[in-house]
């Protein structure tokens, strides 16, 4: 649902920048074959507000994208150390917080490597060596 949003948001954000273009262009053949000044207005405040709605889009998908993470949700990617040997399960510490952890491929992690998270599985962090 969210993927889709984003998406329709991107589509939407290309289409007005492309009609930006199109209304742009067609301001300045007003200006050069010198049509009356209501052609001109009108395709001058269509452009602005075309403009303007791109801007207003742009700054949507910005804040869809830069959504901060907090939680598990921000533990992949990060790195952290093994407090004990992970042979199938064992405990790490990422970011001063003591997690179950899981090694991604089923190797023997020993006890004070460093790892890094790779997905997490309900409570499980599932960890690959550095």
């Amino acid at each position: 649902m969210q993927k889709t949003f984003h998406y329709m948001l991107l589509i939407s954000k290309y289409s007005i920048i492309s009609l930006f273009i199109i209304f742009a262009s067609l301001l300045i053949i007003t200006n050069i074959i010198k049509f009356n000044i209501i052609s001109f207005t009108v395709f001058g405040s269509i452009t602005l507000g075309l403009f303007f709605l791109s801007y207003y889009f742009n700054k949507i998908i910005w804040s869809i994208e830069s959504r901060p993470k907090t939680g598990a949700e921000s533990l992949p990617g990060k790195e952290g150390i093994a407090i004990t040997d992970i042979d199938k399960e064992g405990e790490v510490r990422v970011e001063g917080i003591i997690w179950h952890a899981r090694s991604i491929d089923g190797r023997k992690i020993n006890r004070g490597e460093r790892v890094i998270v790779e997905r997490i599985e309900g409570i499980w962090l599932i960890v690959k060596k550095v």
